[in-house]
Formats: structure tokens, sequence, C-alpha cells
């Protein structure tokens, strides 16, 4: 992997808030979605190529989950249907909400698809 020897303890956390039937995307191949938020429980659905773990979790509140080498998913908070998730990850995995990172997979098929007909890219404003 390409985050292999970096010290889990230095890792960067990232706290994202997520509604019910909504998700993160982590390294771009695994989603974390959430499928019910109860006062003091959270079902998580994780799935994807890359992780190891695939499946629903019923987690309290400071439970946290390993989904794939050094990347933990912990839940934080929960109230009136959001979750608040602690994502710890390498710098080098990008951690998204999944309409975000939808967002830079379009983006970066129109950057493709400009260089294969040799268009000049514009940026945006």
């Amino acid at each position: 992997m390409w985050w292999q020897g970096v010290d889990p303890k230095r890792l960067p956390m990232l706290i994202l808030t997520r509604k019910e039937r909504e998700s993160i995307v982590i390294a771009d191949t695994i989603f974390v979605t959430v499928k019910k938020v109860r006062r003091c429980r959270v079902s998580l659905v994780i799935s994807g190529s890359g992780t190891a773990v695939s499946g629903t979790y019923d987690l309290r509140i400071g439970a946290h989950l390993q989904v794939c080498e050094h990347v933990t998913v912990t839940v934080h908070e929960a109230s009136e249907g959001r979750v608040k998730l602690d994502i710890v990850a390498p710098r080098a995995v990008p951690v998204h909400r999944e309409e975000v990172a939808a967002r830079i997979r379009a983006e970066m098929q129109v950057r493709g698809q400009a260089a294969r007909l040799g268009l000049p890219l514009v940026a945006a404003l």
C-alpha cells in the first residue's frame, strides 16, 4: 500500500457530519454509508473493493472500526438523524463526502476527454 511505513500515531484526523443514506468515500474505493442514526447507536455500511471489513456495523458513540490498514472511522457524536464521524488516515489517502468525490471524478473525466482531444483546459471562475 502507498501509506506503508507511516506512523499511525501521527496521522491526521478529519471530522465529517453525515445524515442517513449519505456516504464518505475513502481512497476512492471504500464507501462508508450511514444506514441509521439512533440516539446512542449508528448503523454504518462499509463497502467497496479496498476494504476487508465489508458489511453492516451497529456502533455506539466512541466505537471505532478499522476499514483498511491505517484508516479508522470512529463514531464521534449522533443526534437528530446526523452523525459525526472521525476519520483517521494518512494524508496520502483521499477522504471525501460522496457528493464531493463524485464531482472530482466528473472533473477528472472532463479533463481526460479534453486532453485526449487536444483541447485546452479552461479554469473555473
